[in-house]
């Protein structure tokens, strides 16, 4: 099985980390960010109270990636730890989705967004490993064909120790941002992608700020958990199409510049047990990006 393993698996040398890992071939890069100071880490699954937080601070970098055409995401897991255990690193926590408390564990963790970057919570992988000084972590999650690979190494900032402070505190998804606007009164009733009239408010302004920026705009829709994968990504294109075409007919909105995605239930920011939570995730979300 390791044979067979390391046979579509290249070694990939990243100077931001010091570190050698292993990604395959045709592994594309989705984002890369170094040098922040500080970071929170889940230290242990997450509870029904609270989510067990490492504060770490340190020279913090981070590379994520998305990978296509593999049978699951396994393969590359195991080849990235092995790597990291020849170089002296030890696995200090692993778990896999449910185990590690899913919804809420999955938003104690600094991943890039949807759509660039998804996960699916009942199918990925959480690794925090250490050597002497240093950590690494490493996610991975399987969704519909496609792997996606997220690794963050932190290591001391001018030989300072790295301080590790454990603490207990509940997770709460991010809200919108400059560059994310989630979109509150874009909202559909189960299963419908009909958009009201008094939407258009809200929509004026996603318009104004296009005119005024030569951004790209990726129109993101999401379902909450009730049903199968293939249909809640029709469900959900079918959401971004529908704020898509309001934005080209009534605001004028070049439709060069306008991306319309759907990504079904795979970035939750609510949990999906309660009928509340349910109708705060079919939702959309205005993306923006710098050409």
């Amino acid at each position: 099985m390791r044979l067979v393993m390391i046979a579509f698996i290249t070694a990939f040398s990243s100077g931001a980390f010091g570190l050698t890992t292993f990604v395959p071939e045709s592994a594309t890069e989705i984002e890369t960010r170094s040098n922040q100071k500080s970071i929170e880490i889940p230290s242990a699954p997450f509870t029904p109270s609270s989510q067990p937080i490492e504060f770490v601070t340190g020279k913090v970098d981070l590379q994520s990636w998305r990978v296509n055409d593999l049978p699951n995401s396994d393969a590359i897991l195991e080849a990235m730890i092995s790597a990291y255990e020849r170089q002296g690193y030890e696995v200090d926590f692993r778990c896999h989705a449910s185990g590690c408390g899913g919804f809420s564990f999955r938003y104690a963790l600094e991943l890039a967004n949807a759509p660039k970057f998804l996960v699916d919570l009942s199918n990925f992988e959480y690794i925090s490993m250490r050597s002497e000084q240093e950590i690494v972590t490493i996610f991975g999650s399987y969704v519909d064909g496609v792997t996606y690979l997220n690794q963050i190494h932190i290591q001391p900032v001018d030989s300072d120790p790295i301080e590790l402070i454990a603490k207990g505190t509940s997770v709460e998804p991010s809200a919108s941002s400059d560059s994310r606007w989630i979109l509150s009164s874009v909202r559909f009733a189960s299963g419908s992608s009909q958009i009201s009239e008094k939407d258009n408010e809200e929509l004026q302004k996603v318009a104004d700020r296009l005119s005024d920026s030569n951004e790209t705009l990726y129109i993101v829709g999401h379902t909450d958990q009730t049903g199968g994968l293939q249909g809640n990504l029709s469900i959900s294109q079918s959401r971004a199409n529908s704020v898509r075409d309001v934005l080209i007919k009534a605001h004028a909105v070049d439709p060069n510049r306008i991306i319309a995605k759907g990504v079904a239930f795979l970035a939750p920011i609510a949990d999906n047990a309660t009928e509340e939570g349910r109708g705060i995730n079919r939702r959309v979300e205005a993306v923006f990006l710098q050409n």
